[in-house]
């Protein structure tokens, strides 16, 4: 009887007890080009408990175009509704069993930068609406952090002389990227023949880069012209070609 007594007191205690979950999300400023296409993610720092999710994100449509919504490795098992409009996502996503702890992205967002957004402008990244449920669709408490998106200045790099006559007799020995000193970027430059072989790259070390005909062997390379490939990281800033003379 005693034991019975015990167990209904053990048992009215753990049931009478709920795990309370928390969470924050938060949208890390970012940047890109006009033109450029732009993946943010909503990052989480604890996804214990989490069943369903109802976001509202809400941005400069001027500025940014939403083009979709992707899941993550967190939330790869969840079913994802999502509508978007000019300026706004809304976003609804559910599933039966609640996730365990974790940290890390939530979804990702796929913005493009609008071709005519101008260097230096910036768009708040704000969300307007967070729910989180476990699996009883009971709330869980979340706080937000908004980020900021800003619209990088499209380089003005000159590229000279060309053509350009590498026999060195010191002059247009070499072809000269000219890199905006203001600028803080690291970029790559690639060199192609026009059987689209790579023939050199070159790396961003100060704001003149050279290239003096030569393979990345170290070969002298035959008259004709050549394609070069600005890119910083996947995006390609300028692209033409270069014509060698000897």
């Amino acid at each position: 009887m005693k034991y019975l007594k015990y167990l209904i007191l053990f048992t009215l205690i753990t049931t009478s007890i709920q795990i309370t979950y928390s969470a924050t999300l938060t949208i890390p400023n970012s940047k890109a080009a006009p033109g450029d296409q732009v993946t943010i993610p909503i990052i989480i720092d604890n996804s214990a408990g989490i069943a369903g999710i109802e976001l509202k994100v809400e941005f400069d449509p001027n500025i940014l175009t939403a083009v979709e919504v992707l899941t993550t490795s967190i939330t790869s098992g969840f079913t994802i509704v999502d509508s978007i409009g000019p300026g706004v996502i809304a976003i609804s996503m559910a599933k039966a069993t609640s996730l365990s702890a974790g940290s890390g992205k939530l979804i990702e967002i796929v913005f493009r930068v609008n071709i005519n957004a101008t260097g230096n402008e910036s768009s708040s990244l704000i969300i307007t609406r967070a729910f989180l449920y476990d699996d009883m669709t009971t709330a869980i408490n979340c706080t937000t952090v908004n980020g900021l998106f800003t619209v990088e200045k499209i380089l003005d790099i000159s590229v000279m002389p060309n053509p350009f006559t590498p026999n060195e007799d010191g002059y247009n020995d070499e072809v000269v990227f000219l890199i905006p000193e203001s600028s803080e970027i690291d970029i790559d430059i690639y060199i192609y023949d026009i059987y689209g072989r790579l023939i050199d790259e070159l790396k961003s070390g100060n704001s003149r880069i050279t290239w003096k005909g030569m393979s990345k062997e170290g070969t002298p390379q035959e008259p004709g012209i050549y394609f070069y490939h600005i890119k910083k990281g996947s995006n390609e800033l300028k692209s033409g070609t270069i014509t060698l003379i000897r």
